[in-house]
């Protein structure tokens, strides 16, 4: 069993696939969480998710075991608000793979394959990707609003 220590990252870890990853449901971002790699692995492959917790009465929070289809991938120890999200069967997003995805945290919608911050800034003022090029879809950063000093 794990907890939520151990699916965050950590910048001492050394580790080199983190993410960071946005639960969505009903294009409500719900809840955003900077991943290790035990954790993006796990949230990007599961399946199915059950609770399991009263196999755990010790533990305070919800216990969710993981699937990918048959296969136990994990049981995490979680906080209840975290582990009732992975329950309703969440869309996982890598927020690097999208526009705004670096500015994304919760309050946020996810429509038509694209972020909007609900967080009072402007969404116009946001730089749309967090480096230069990272995208090979032709943007080009202005090198107004991402800090990449261009």
């Amino acid at each position: 069993m794990i907890t939520d220590i151990e699916i965050t990252y950590n910048n001492n870890s050394g580790e080199t696939n983190n993410l960071p990853l946005a639960f969505i449901i009903d294009e409500e971002v719900l809840y955003t969480i900077a991943t290790s790699n035990l954790g993006s692995n796990l949230f990007l492959n599961f399946t199915d998710a059950v609770d399991v917790s009263e196999d755990f009465p010790e533990n305070d929070g919800l216990t969710i075991k993981f699937m990918n289809n048959e296969t136990e991938l994990e049981i995490l120890h979680t906080s209840e608000y975290f582990g009732s999200i992975l329950l309703s069967s969440p869309k996982v997003i890598n927020l690097l793979n999208h526009k705004r995805g670096y500015a994304t945290a919760e309050p946020a919608k996810f429509i038509d394959n694209e972020f909007y911050v609900l967080d009072e800034r402007d969404n116009i003022n946001l730089s749309d990707w967090t480096t230069y090029n990272m995208k090979d879809d032709g943007y080009e950063c202005g090198g107004d609003f991402c800090g990449c000093k261009k």
